[in-house]
């Protein structure tokens, strides 16, 4: 049977030249690059949801602009699988600070990297397109 797929929002924030990148820990042990974000609650409004998830995962405050694309991933053999749409975002307050991220996140580092070091991370192709086309 087919499962439907969660939403997850996602916030691309640059700041001179740069984009904040977030390092996780895959449950098979892989590290991967990915802008902050995560799921939306259900009855949340997106640009809500891109706030509070950069919030918990980064410790940063945001504006959140429009939408710039969509992607989708799988994972579990395709048992599991999130549509996500990547938001434009802006850092109105703070400084990133991961040590206080959820304790079900797998956050192990984070780096404010160029477009043109985005090519050689470890990372989705579907993201990394996106990044590197803005």
């Amino acid at each position: 049977m087919d499962q439907p797929a969660h939403a997850s929002v996602r916030g691309l924030i640059e700041n001179e030249g740069r984009v904040l990148l977030i390092k996780q820990r895959t449950p098979d042990g892989s590290d991967v690059w990915e802008v902050p974000g995560g799921r939306a609650l259900i009855g949340e409004d997106p640009r809500d949801a891109v706030v509070r998830e950069v919030r918990e995962e980064t410790s940063l405050e945001i504006t959140v602009g429009d939408p710039i694309d969509v992607y989708s991933y799988t994972w579990d053999g395709r048992a599991k699988g999130v549509v996500a749409t990547v938001f434009e975002c802006e850092v109105v307050d703070g400084t990133v600070d991961i040590s206080n991220t959820p304790e079900d996140e797998s956050i192990i580092g984070f780096d404010w990297v160029t477009r043109t070091r985005v090519d050689s991370l470890p990372m989705l192709p579907e993201l990394r397109e996106i990044i590197t086309d803005q």
